[in-house]
């Protein structure tokens, strides 16, 4: 948490605005003179309060806020239960709920920031409601919203931060907007934005903290920027960094908490790096000294989730770990005892998130567990009684499409007709999609290929099929009839990549994936 401590006033100000911050488990008002004020001290990390609510790598099906909780059911209602005071659970009140509440359909991820939440639906709109005091809703104002409200068309990965957002669209750029303390929208400036400015392309995930940010590139290396007080960006340094800066290769996913300062990532490998802020343990390193670079903590990983002071971890037999603060009994171990190592809690996970205090995961059944901090009903029980250990709260719910890191750490092959095709831009996995690139399919499998600047679309030709993807959109165009995708196709590296699927739609081939060789097989019929 950040505090404003002491200000020093030029003018009697002329303008106040009073933003309710959430500090040491209470609602404490702070009063922020936003024109006149120069701040002489500032920034007090866990002195007050731990960290609060978790962002993973952009890509959540149930996501834990700081006081509230979001979730999304197999057949794509999202549903909001918790603490309410800003309208972040979008109901449309300021009403807290201490069990599920219907929100909107059709939705396919979410993500909860510390009191504002994000939805990106199926046809790859981004919505936004809640808390919005440094416009990091993404909607140009700086009013708070009940309601979801639509901010931008073509998303395919959000994450929330403190008080800032990054998106990532379907072509591969990265978005981000709201408060830009020490840079952490990556702009270059230290000014907020109330509406998403462009910061770089060739993205596939991002995560947002407090005050830093992190973005995997296709290419699986890994970009941090921001603040950087306690090495949470993992560049060996504590400067802050207001542009993006390389800190290591072959990434798979990341996650930082979004009211603190500590990062984790998973690598292609499995291999779990820890790095940044260690008071409490929640590296898993054994220490509670904080590190400016990654750390190796673990192996057999398949993704993490960065929480307030603790830190949660997925292996790939699904048994799930814990680690760092305990006080609400968030680590679900039965007991408030803080943990310096990994602690294993129970079996048969398929997706987790980690928030202030409080924590969620889907079983392989599609049932929903949470554990830690109620105060406001965010376990969604019914009740405000803390668990230490996990409760059952619904059912049916729809996992995090997540692949497992492959045995080696070769890439991702393509097979067309018995030969294997050279990329200059390597395919990758979206959503639990396969990505390939089109020009280098279609060609193989005898297709001429244009791409029209214009309408951005790309058309490929063979004998009496035309077809045409427009980025931007999740249709593929057959003759003039639509198919629906679940992927929109990007655009990587000057590369068009679309979903392995569309080819078999396209040009009626038959298209499998091995996951154990990582290798996409396609095969026409007529072979």
């Amino acid at each position: 948490m950040i505090v404003l401590s002491r200000f020093m006033w030029y003018d009697e100000p002329t303008e106040e605005k009073i933003e309710e911050y959430y500090n040491a488990g209470h609602r404490r008002l702070v009063i922020v003179y936003r024109k006149v004020a120069i701040i002489l001290t500032v920034i007090l990390f866990f002195a007050i309060a731990p960290p609060v609510a978790a962002s993973s790598d952009g890509n959540e099906t149930v996501t834990a806020g700081s006081r509230h909780s979001l979730a999304v059911k197999a057949d794509g209602t999202l549903w909001a239960w918790g603490d309410n005071g800003y309208g972040q659970l979008g109901d449309g009140t300021t009403e807290t709920r201490r069990t599920p509440v219907k929100v909107m359909d059709g939705v396919a991820y979410v993500t909860a920031g510390t009191v504002n939440s994000f939805a990106i639906k199926t046809d790859g709109t981004l919505w936004a409601w809640g808390w919005n005091g440094y416009g990091q809703l993404g909607d140009g104002t700086i009013i708070n919203r009940r309601t979801p409200v639509k901010i931008m068309d073509g998303v395919i990965s959000v994450s929330a931060g403190g008080n800032h957002t990054l998106a990532v669209k379907s072509d591969g750029t990265l978005w981000a907007w709201g408060d830009n303390f020490s840079g952490r929208l990556g702009d270059g400036t230290t000014e907020g934005r109330r509406s998403p400015v462009k910061i770089m392309d060739g993205v596939r995930s991002v995560s947002a903290g407090s005050n830093h940010s992190l973005a995997i590139k296709a290419d699986g290396t890994l970009w941090a920027f921001g603040y950087n007080n306690e090495g949470q960006l993992g560049d060996v340094t504590t400067v802050s960094r207001s542009t993006p800066v390389k800190i290591m290769d072959s990434v798979d996913s990341a996650s930082t908490e979004a009211r603190g300062a500590h990062s984790l990532a998973v690598k292609k490998d499995g291999s779990l790096w820890a790095f940044g802020h260690n008071n409490y343990g929640q590296l898993g390193d054994g220490s509670t000294k904080h590190q400016s670079s990654p750390v190796n903590i673990m192996a057999d990983v398949l993704s993490a989730s960065a929480g307030g002071g603790h830190s949660l971890v997925l292996r790939q037999d699904g048994s799930l770990w814990a680690f760092g603060l305990n006080s609400n009994g968030q680590l679900g171990t039965g007991t408030t005892d803080t943990r310096r190592t990994p602690a294993k809690i129970m079996d048969d996970v398929s997706t987790i998130s980690a928030g202030a205090g409080h924590n969620l995961a889907i079983k392989t059944d599609g049932s929903l567990w949470v554990w830690g901090d109620n105060s406001d009903g965010q376990l969604g029980d019914g009740t405000t009684v803390s668990k230490s250990t996990p409760v059952k709260i619904m059912d049916s719910l729809k996992p995090t499409s997540t692949v497992a890191p492959a045995a080696s750490t070769s890439e991702i092959k393509v097979l067309v007709n018995g030969t294997q095709i050279a990329f200059d831009q390597p395919p990758i996995i979206v959503n639990d999609r396969t990505m390939v690139p089109l020009r280098a399919i279609f060609e193989a499998l005898g297709a001429e290929v244009a791409w029209d600047q214009d309408t951005r679309t790309a058309i490929a030709i063979k004998d009496d099929i035309t077809i045409r993807l427009r980025i931007g959109s999740d249709a593929l165009i057959k003759n003039g009839r639509e198919i629906k995708l679940d992927v929109f196709p990007m655009i990587i590296n000057n590369r068009i990549l679309v979903p392995a699927r569309a080819v078999a739609e396209g040009f009626e081939t038959d298209v499998s994936w091995n996951q154990a060789t990582r290798t996409v097989t396609i095969t026409s019929k007529t072979t």
